[in-house]
């Protein structure tokens, strides 16, 4: 159990990490969609964005997400 919780701990870290390399509103809307649950129009409304354009922000935050994953893969 002991090592179990830590790894995941260490996984959200790393995972908080990279979140917060991305650029700024890359890292709110992940955070808003991903960490605080919530939904498109609500971010839409209070960051004052299209839905398409939330969309495309989230998508492309989580192909950089992606790469830094596949990268870190590769160095360790």
């Amino acid at each position: 159990f002991g090592e179990g919780l830590k790894a995941a701990l260490e996984e959200i870290n790393r995972l908080e990490h990279y979140v917060a390399l991305l650029e700024p509103r890359q890292t709110e809307v992940i955070r808003r969609i991903f960490f605080d649950s919530q939904s498109l129009p609500e971010i839409c409304k209070e960051m004052g964005y299209s839905t398409k354009t939330v969309r495309a922000i989230r998508n492309h935050a989580i192909e950089e997400l992606a790469a830094m994953y596949e990268f870190a893969a590769g160095v360790i």
